[in-house]
Formats: C-alpha cells, sequence, structure tokens
C-alpha cells in the first residue's frame, strides 16, 4: 500500500502507476493482468482494474463452503441480496472498512457509482461470533458509512471547581440552585443568587471519584449516574452505577449505591440518552433499567465518547468513536438501535400511539397544553429536553415525566413544571406511550422564559 499511497495526492489519481515491473494506465483498460480476483489475493502489489463505463459497478466475492464467515454478507444464494452497510467512502488513500451486524451468508458483494472505473489492491474479509437476533433487546440497524466523522456540535461546558473536576455533572434545580452529581464522589450543591453559595451533598460510596463517568436526569429529581476511573487515565474502568435523588436545595441527596448490581461491562469516556420510558441508552449496547437490562450487542466497539442522539421516532442514533490522538481506531461510521418498546417478539413492528395534534408548540414554565391521539394512551406521558454533548457530558437533556389528564375521547392535558430549573428552557419532544409501553413519534415543544 505504501507504493500506491505514494502515488496519490488530496485524493487524485495520477496517468499511469509503476506497480513493480510493471506499468499501468488508470485511465485505461490497457493491460489484461488485473482480473477480479487481483483483488482478494495476498500480495498488494497486484490489484483488479475494472472496465470504464457509465453504469455503477460492482464486485462479488464467492466465499467457500469451508469458511464459516458470519459478518458483512448480503446474500445467502447469490440471487436474493440484504443492504447492511451504505455511504461514502472519502476518496483517499486510506484504507476503507466497513463493519456490520453478523450475517449467516455464502456472499458479499460490494458496489458503487464508478464512471471512470475503480481499482482495488486488496479485499479483506473478517469473521466474527455470530449474534443471535433477539427482539427482547432491541435491534441494530444497518450501517452507515459517513465521510465524516459523525459528532454533534457541542456547547462546551468546562466548570473547574475546587476539586479540579472536569467534565463536570451539573444539574439545574429549584431556587436557582445547581446540583453536581460528580465526577468527584463528593457531591455538592451550588447557588445562583447574589455572589452565590455552596453546600455539600453528600457522598457516593459505591465507586469513588468516576473521571469520565456518565450521569443523566431521567425523571424528576432522578439522576442516574455510572461508569468511570478514578483518575482521566491510567486507571481501570468501574461499572458500578448509583441512582441519586435530590429534592430540597443544600440538603444530602438520597442515593442508592451499586444500583441494580451495575452495569454488565466496565466503561469510561460513554455516552448516553434517557428514552422516552425512562430508560437510558448506554453507547456500547446496553439499555439501563433499574435492573440494567441487556440489550442486543453492537458490533462496532466504540471508543472515546461516541455521542448517541434521540430521534423523534424513538430509535437511538449512535455513532463517532475515537479522535483522541492515540486511538487504534476513529469511526466514521453510524447505526440506528430500535429499543425493544419498539418491536414485538418476533422482530416486527409494534402498534405505536399517534399525537394527532397538540394546542401550543411554545410554553412556559406551569402552562398547560392539549393534546389530541388516535386512541387510548398511557397516563403518564413524557418530555425529552434536546441535548448538547461535550466528552461524556450531555446534561443538556433531561426527561420529565408529566401525568395526562383525560378531557374527552381521545383529548388530553398536562402540565408543564413550574418552576424553571426543572422545565429547562429550551426545545422538547413530547412523547405519549400506549398501554404495550410503545412510545409515539414525538412532537416539539418549546419551553420559553
Amino acid at each position: 500500500m505504501s507504493e500506491l499511497e505514494a502515488l496519490y495526492t488530496e485524493g487524485t489519481t495520477p496517468d499511469t502507476a509503476n506497480i513493480g515491473d510493471l506499468q499501468v494506465s488508470t485511465l485505461s483498460h490497457e493491460t489484461t493482468d488485473h482480473e477480479c480476483d487481483k483483488a482478494i489475493d495476498d500480495p498488494t502489489t497486484s490489484f483488479w482494474l475494472s472496465a470504464q463505463t457509465n453504469t455503477s459497478q460492482r464486485i462479488t466475492i464467492k466465499l467457500s463452503d469451508k469458511e464459516k464467515i458470519h459478518e458483512v454478507t448480503l446474500s445467502l444464494d447469490g440471487k436474493h441480496w440484504e443492504t447492511v452497510a451504505y455511504g461514502t467512502w472519502w476518496p483517499d488513500t486510506s484504507q476503507k472498512v466497513s463493519s456490520f451486524q453478523p450475517k449467516k451468508a455464502k456472499f458479499l458483494r460490494l458496489s458503487g457509482p464508478a464512471p471512470n472505473g475503480i481499482s482495488i489492491a486488496d479485499i479483506r474479509v473478517y469473521e466474527t461470533e455470530f449474534i443471535e437476533p433477539n427482539p427482547a433487546g432491541g435491534a441494530w440497524g444497518t450501517t452507515i458509512d459517513f465521510l465524516l466523522y459523525p459528532s454533534p456540535v457541542p456547547l462546551i461546558r468546562f466548570l473547574e471547581m475546587s476539586l479540579s473536576d472536569k467534565h463536570g455533572w451539573l444539574f439545574t434545580w429549584t431556587g436557582g440552585s445547581v446540583f453536581q452529581a460528580g465526577p468527584s464522589k463528593e457531591m455538592n450543591w451550588y447557588g445562583t443568587p447574589d455572589t452565590g453559595t455552596t453546600a455539600p451533598a453528600g457522598t457516593r460510596t459505591c465507586d469513588g471519584d468516576a473521571m469520565g463517568g456518565n450521569a443523566v436526569m431521567y425523571d424528576k429529581g432522578k439522576i442516574l449516574a455510572f461508569g468511570g476511573s478514578k483518575y482521566y487515565e491510567t486507571t481501570e474502568a468501574t461499572k458500578y452505577a448509583a441512582i441519586i435523588s435530590i429534592d430540597q436545595p443544600d440538603e444530602p441527596a438520597n442515593v442508592l449505591q451499586d444500583a441494580g448490581g451495575g452495569m454488565k461491562y466496565e466503561r469510561t469516556f460513554h455516552s448516553s440518552v434517557v428514552l422516552p420510558d425512562g430508560s437510558t441508552f448506554v453507547n456500547g449496547g446496553q439499555v439501563v433499567t433499574l435492573l440494567f437490562d441487556e440489550s442486543q450487542p453492537q458490533l462496532t466497539p466504540e471508543i472515546f465518547v461516541p455521542d448517541p442522539t434521540n430521534n423523534q421516532d424513538g430509535t437511538v442514533l449512535t455513532g463517532g468513536g475515537g479522535l483522541c490522538g492515540s486511538c487504534d481506531s476513529n469511526h466514521f461510521d453510524g447505526q440506528i438501535y430500535t429499543p425493544s418498546y419498539l418491536l414485538n417478539t418476533d422482530g416486527s413492528s409494534r402498534v405505536r400511539p399517534v399525537i394527532e395534534s397538540a394546542s401550543q408548540n411554545a410554553v412556559k414554565p406551569g402552562d398547560t397544553v392539549q393534546i389530541t391521539t388516535d386512541g387510548p394512551v398511557n397516563a403518564e406521558a413524557s418530555i425529552i429536553r434536546y441535548g448538547s454533548t461535550t466528552h461524556t457530558v450531555n446534561t443538556d437533556q433531561r426527561r420529565i415525566s408529566v401525568q395526562l389528564s383525560s378531557i374527552g375521547s381521545n383529548a388530553y392535558t398536562f402540565d408543564i413544571p413550574s418552576e424553571p430549573g426543572i422545565a429547562l428552557p429550551g426545545y422538547y419532544m413530547l412523547f405519549v406511550l400506549n398501554n404495550d409501553g410503545a412510545p409515539s413519534h414525538s412532537v416539539n415543544i418549546q419551553v420559553t422564559v
């Protein structure tokens, strides 16, 4: 590859290339020594060169019956094909990689638009353990390959406190107060009136300091804190977790230590999003409830702050990971995770409620919202604030459960919390759920000052 890479400048292919003692034109098919099998042989000095046509170019690889390939495949019979990854690779000389959820198949096909032809030095297919589909743990969708590293635009919110905590877990609360849940094991209250105040809020004793850990407010005054490490680096990650309940400012928090027995795996520099039913999605394939249920494993490991994002249909888009300087791999891809609440036991989509109308899209704390739905729904709905991530910190997001009051056939009202420290100004996704726990598509509601 080093010989080939030396021939490229900013993605531009030269007219001719010298490989070994053979001069090859890259603009026309002038030799007959570049059959498609050259793309899967071991030497990187040989390569496949396609013909020049105005149609898409593709290469199909038949896998030997002796090979136990269970991944990155598209067909069992060479006739019926399933898309497992799609997207665009940057036109440079770097190695291109696509990772997919494992599939049992015998054929792999790579195709794409290439009106001027395409050359391949080598293709390698890797095997991994087959992951049996399990709708009870949700499902991962098709891999999406991006041109750029997929990362949301963050609002950088570093706060250096007297403990030198970085990436603080800070949550606004009532009376102009701010609760610091971590990452230090000592928790604190900060008051904003006048010149400001501080007060201790107790200690998380189960995991100690948790640099690179994560915390999310999954309901009013309920915070799930989990993962991290004693030091920013050089120490092992933890799987411990705590559920922190807060009520009055400047009073000690109630901490449920080692909640649910902790996570299944140790994690640090992970991210999470809270879901419409109050559970929390953690990058790497785990939906966290009070019992820490295990979700369908994700094939691609995500390293160093991959960023998950709530979608309005109740799914989660997660992608990226890496960009840490010394990381072995940076991930330019993403996948959509479908939680189990959207799936029947056979993997088909559940029937879900529909919000047909909302009386207003801009409200203030304490306002009442009226909605209509296509049928009866659960009495508890939720509004989830859009997040803003930096590193592991995404405390802009929060879920607030709201109680629906029936005012007629499929018509309901609910109140926005009157305290602006709880109903933090911003845009929220409103979800209703049916009695099976399946959420609707959300509608946007803006909470204003």
